[in-house]
């Protein structure tokens, strides 16, 4: 697994639109949260399953979900889909890459995500 911390721009609120993977093989990304703030007192929690990347010029590229805490306390699949866009100062996530080929192994070159301020 490889924890990532995203933050750019540190001193400004934005959100997080995509995550684009520059490897070998799709990732699963299970864990992805932006600390509680006065905006957002839950915190904001989400994930992405490695089937939902799709491969474009050989990039590994998959949007990300929404707030599964937006309604309540508590994870829903419902607000994964239909919760608040992901927004904060920074974004924490982990990789995890479980496919395993004789003879081959994963290469992670570069992760990039994207941002903006709407």
């Amino acid at each position: 697994a490889v924890r990532v911390v995203s933050n750019a721009v540190p001193n400004i609120k934005k959100y997080f639109n995509a995550l684009a993977l520059h490897t070998n093989r799709a990732w699963q990304v299970p864990s992805i949260e932006i600390p509680a703030d006065s905006s957002y007192k839950r915190g904001m929690v989400s994930y992405l399953l490695a089937a939902w990347f799709k491969l474009k010029r050989g990039i590994f590229y998959s949007a990300f979900k929404r707030n599964m805490k937006t309604k309540q306390d508590s994870e829903t699949v419902v607000d994964l889909y239909s919760g608040d866009k992901l927004k904060g100062y920074y974004v924490e996530f982990d990789l995890v890459q479980d496919e395993t080929t004789a003879g081959e192994y994963t290469e992670l070159f570069k992760v990039d995500v994207e941002i903006s301020d709407k």
